[in-house]
């Protein structure tokens, strides 16, 4: 209006404010999403970069010292632990093999084991003894060898009656040989008619021989036999053995 020449500009100004907006931006409710991948956080660690960097610090080399001691120390453990269980096999396979090697020489032994066969036991001259008591009397046993390999009786001794007695034989017998006859003398004694006499009179001999077996060594066989001697007949049995297990083998009985 004319005669109000600072109106004009004011309601341009106005008009202009107006159609100009606001621009004012709220950043505090504005949450931004990235989609971009972190390479900060996923790229893979620079294992080149990290040993050059232990390397030069004390320690660095300290962790390096001693991962690389580890590593030993697990590969002798291992290695230890390998040898352990080849030397258990080994040691195991070792005592089978003697194990074996035992029971094999055992057999063999057992197969060369020796002994010395005693039979026949007897009174000799048991004809004359029935018509008087004698002064002496002759009990004789065959020995031989029933075994598969050399032996050689080198003595006897027994007690005889209670009396000790011993001989010195050396005699080699293989295999298959005949017998040897050993005699043992009994003495009579003047106490001893009756029970004579009266059928009734006991004689032992309980005694042992010694013989070289295939090997060279010497071997101990006890032997013993009880008698009962008397006029009218004569018996014996083993010694240990009950009366009636005793044989009658030689039993002799006048008519």
């Amino acid at each position: 209006m004319p005669g109000q020449p600072n109106k004009a500009p004011a309601a341009a100004q106005n008009q202009t404010q107006t159609q100009t907006p606001s621009t004012t931006l709220n950043l505090e409710n504005c949450n931004v999403t990235s989609t971009q991948p972190d390479t900060a956080n996923n790229s893979a660690p620079d294992w080149n970069t990290a040993i050059k960097r232990a390397v030069k610090t004390p320690d660095g080399w300290l962790v390096i010292v001693a991962f690389l001691t580890g590593c030993a120390i697990w590969y002798q453990a291992r290695e230890m632990a390998r040898a352990t269980e080849e030397m258990k096999k080994s040691t195991t396979a070792a005592e089978k093999s003697a194990a074996t090697m035992e029971k094999s020489v055992n057999l063999q032994k057992i197969a060369m084991q020796q002994w010395i066969r005693v039979d026949d036991w007897r009174v000799e001259g048991t004809d004359v003894y029935k018509k008087h008591i004698p002064s002496t009397l002759t009990i004789a046993v065959d020995i031989d060898n029933p075994t598969d390999f050399l032996l050689t009786i080198e003595d006897v001794s027994a007690n005889v009656a209670g009396i000790p007695w011993k001989s010195t034989i050396r005699n080699v017998l293989a295999p298959n040989d005949p017998a040897v006859k050993i005699e043992f003398p009994v003495k009579m004694l003047p106490q001893w008619g009756d029970d004579y006499r009266q059928n009734r009179l006991e004689v032992t001999v309980i005694g042992s021989i010694g013989y070289l077996d295939c090997f060279g060594k010497r071997q101990e066989q006890p032997m013993g036999e009880a008698f009962v001697l008397g006029m009218q007949y004569w018996n014996h049995g083993s010694i240990g053995l009950k009366e009636d297990d005793r044989t009658t083998q030689g039993e002799e009985k006048a008519n």
